[in-house]
Order: C-alpha cells, then structure tokens, then sequence
C-alpha cells in the first residue's frame, strides 16, 4: 500500500510543478508581448520628435520639459 501512496504523491507534485512551468511560460510571453506594445509605441513617437528635437530654439535657455510615461500601458500579468 505504502507504494503506491508513493506513486500517488509523485503524481500529485508532477502536477503541480508543470501547473508551475505553464504559469511561468504564459508570464513571460505576456511581458514579452507588453514590451513589444510598449518599444513600437515609443520608437513610433521617437521617430516623430526628431524634426522637433533638430530645429534650434531662438531662445537663449533651451526649454525643459518634464517626462510623462503615463501614456504607456501597464504590465498586467494576469490578462
């Protein structure tokens, strides 16, 4: 009897460390799916700034302009 309780506790564990690696794998691949959003959307507007970033303002302090990233999306796991 001892054996097969054995057997039973091995499965049981299987189980659980698969459930595991299945969780872990969709994690990664919704970050890598959330970085992916997140670098196009920056690269897009990156590429928009340039022309404003090469012009040279008049002025003879260039202005400062503070960083707002709440545009991004945030990184939700759990989708």
């Amino acid at each position: 009897m001892k054996r097969y309780k054995n057997r039973a506790q091995t499965t049981v564990e299987l189980a659980l460390a698969m459930i595991g690696v299945v969780i872990l794998f969709l994690g990664c691949i919704n970050t890598f799916v959330w970085l992916n959003r997140v670098m196009a959307a920056r690269q897009k507007l990156y590429d928009e700034s340039r022309a404003k970033a090469a012009s040279v303002p008049s002025s003879k302090t260039p202005d400062e302009r503070q960083v707002n990233e709440s545009w991004l999306p945030k990184l939700n796991t759990l989708e």
